[in-house]
């Protein structure tokens, strides 16, 4: 397997030649009064949606995943994966190697992507703020409810069952932190939170080419990027799945939450059937 830099090269192409060709935020007038319609903060409601965020994370400090050990290496077993996940054992370290590497500079240039996107509203410091403020809230909510599903789940890594490697190899670094793939989640919510933002600002709604575009490089780089973390041993398909749609859910549905101006926001604790934790409520 050989990777490049030729995808990066394409995916800039891709968002320059987006907004190159949107003429909508040159109406600078017209496009203030979309956005102050369409995007709006609200005090109470941001506290309430930074709040679980927080928690996740700030839970997660004290709440880690369960280590393996050198003996509990010699109880696993590839029978015990889902038939369909179980090639994912079997990689070339070389090859893994590369792929963790092009996950990682991919996963970088979509937050790069995502501040690109916000910071060309910055003409606008009221819109520059409100997105800056609607995107580190779905940011923190994307991680949080990673960190938690990992420590939660705690599920074995796919190179913790390869016997091919020595036993540091496969008790590398959060061998138990498979699912979800957090750079697939991380990755899916940036694309999809710069696609909703350019398709708000920047096109309007005859321009269904360069929608097109838009969305389908938002949809096919987390998939990219899901495949690298598979060929790098990292992550099974369903890890990889699972953030792709944690992220891609939190990506399309903050921009969503702001577009309403009487959304209503209740965290409450829960103590049905003796678990404990909080119903989040969304009201338009």
């Amino acid at each position: 397997m050989r990777y490049n830099f030729r995808f990066l090269f394409l995916l800039f192409c891709v968002v320059l030649f987006t907004t190159a060709n949107a003429g909508n935020y040159k109406n600078f007038g017209d496009t203030t009064r979309k956005v102050q319609v369409v995007y709006a903060l609200n005090f109470e409601n941001e506290v309430k949606l930074f709040a679980p965020s927080l928690l996740f994370l700030g839970s997660d400090l004290f709440y880690k995943p369960i280590p393996l050990t050198t003996s509990d290496l010699s109880a696993l077993s590839v029978t015990n994966i889902p038939t369909f996940e179980q090639s994912v054992v079997y990689f070339d370290s070389l090859d893994a190697a590369h792929a963790d590497v092009m996950s990682d500079l991919i996963n970088y240039v979509s937050f790069g992507i995502s501040g690109l996107v916000i910071l060309s509203t910055l003409p606008d410091k009221k819109i520059f703020f409100t997105n800056g403020v609607i995107y580190a809230e779905g940011a923190l909510l994307t991680l949080g409810i990673t960190e938690v599903l990992k420590s939660t789940v705690s599920r074995i890594r796919p190179y913790a069952y390869n016997t091919n490697y020595s036993d540091g190899y496969r008790l590398y670094k959060d061998e138990s932190s498979s699912f979800p793939s957090g750079h697939t989640s991380s990755t899916a919510y940036n694309c999809f939170f710069a696609a909703r933002l350019i398709n708000d600002y920047y096109l309007d709604t005859d321009q269904r080419g360069l929608k097109i575009i838009t969305w389908g490089a938002a949809a096919t780089v987390p998939l990219v990027v899901g495949y690298l973390r598979t060929a790098a041993g990292k992550h099974f398909y369903t890890d990889v799945a699972a953030g792709y749609l944690l992220g891609a859910g939190v990506g399309l549905m903050l921009p969503e939450l702001h577009e309403r101006d009487n959304i209503d926001v209740v965290v409450a604790p829960n103590f049905n059937m003796g678990f404990k934790g909080a119903n989040l409520l969304l009201t338009f």
